[in-house]
């Protein structure tokens, strides 16, 4: 195997929770640093040594299960390789989501790890874990309760952030509240491509087509950006990653959602994504389904 080779499988491992295929590519002394306060991330800092990792591991899969480990940016230098990878997580206890990038070192000796060095967003690391720590004092991660006509709150940007977290939590009953009775809800991608994609109207048919991508994909993470409104008018970017149920094959990518709002309820949301982008996916998508049931009439 090459150097990146064997830096592919070890992320490729650990993103599964792969333990003993994990270990199977470090070296007996290795060193593995996580460049984290220890304050915020109890296995953080260094150990050395397979029993140690093999102790790591298992206390990371205890407190999260890893969504996305997805190396971006390979870069080799001798017996160095240089990682840049997307990674999204979820903690187990809060089902609290976190995504970042992170920049892994990988030293090489006898075709396996012999030092890896793990850095991420300190201070946005931190924040999340004080979340956490909070949602797990408090016992709970609740959709927040829809907001009162009658409170401020209820203004256009405070509708579209509570929706959004209904929907990240996958609440799709949470969300109905959200809507007005007659709403329009367009997503804006060829139906040919995806079926359950053009126009719904009406609250029925909206929260049947919540239940249908429910069904179909597992939200990965869905990670709304800052809603920015104008008048009745809010517009939000959202990062966004699922997993086909079928297949098993996972969509990273962004949205832009622009939602009006009226006496407190969405009455027309629109979401638009990158065509060519999902079109590819579906294509892969389809491939993949292929090659599993040509493979499942070979073994008949």
């Amino acid at each position: 195997m090459t150097l990146e080779t064997v830096a592919r499988a070890t992320l490729q491992a650990l993103s599964k929770g792969d333990t003993e295929t994990a270990l199977s590519y470090f070296h007996p002394d290795c060193i593995w640093t996580i460049h984290v306060d220890e304050a915020d991330l109890s296995f953080a800092g260094r150990i050395q040594g397979l029993e140690a990792i093999r102790r790591r591991l298992g206390d990371v899969q205890s407190l999260f299960e890893y969504l996305v480990f997805k190396p971006l940016n390979v870069q080799l230098n001798d017996d160095t390789v240089r990682v840049q990878s997307e990674v999204a997580l979820r903690d187990r206890e809060t089902a609290t989501t976190f995504f970042s990038k992170a920049r892994l070192i990988f030293q090489m000796r006898d075709g396996k790890v012999f030092r890896l060095d793990e850095h991420h967003d300190a201070a946005m690391l931190g924040a999340f874990m004080r979340l956490v720590e909070l949602q797990r004092q408090q016992g709970t991660n609740d959709t927040p309760e829809p907001p009162s006509f009658t409170d401020p709150a209820y203004a256009p940007a405070e509708v579209a952030r509570t929706t959004l977290a209904a929907g990240a939590n996958g609440d799709v009953n949470g969300t109905r509240s959200y809507f007005a009775a007659d709403c329009v809800y367009v997503i804006h991608i060829d139906t040919e491509v995806f079926p359950f994609a053009g126009r719904a109207e009406g609250l029925d048919a909206i929260i049947a087509r919540l239940n249908t991508l429910q069904e179909l994909f597992e939200y990965l993470f869905y990670k709304p950006g800052k809603p920015q409104a104008i008048g009745d008018t809010v517009r939000v970017r959202c990062e966004v990653s699922v997993r086909l149920k079928t297949t098993q094959d996972i969509y990273t990518s962004s949205m832009r959602l622009v939602m009006q709002i009226a006496e407190g309820k969405i009455v027309r949301l629109d979401e638009y994504h990158d065509a060519p982008m999902n079109e590819a996916y579906k294509r892969l998508a389809d491939m993949t389904s292929e090659g599993h049931g040509e493979g499942e009439g070979n073994g008949s």
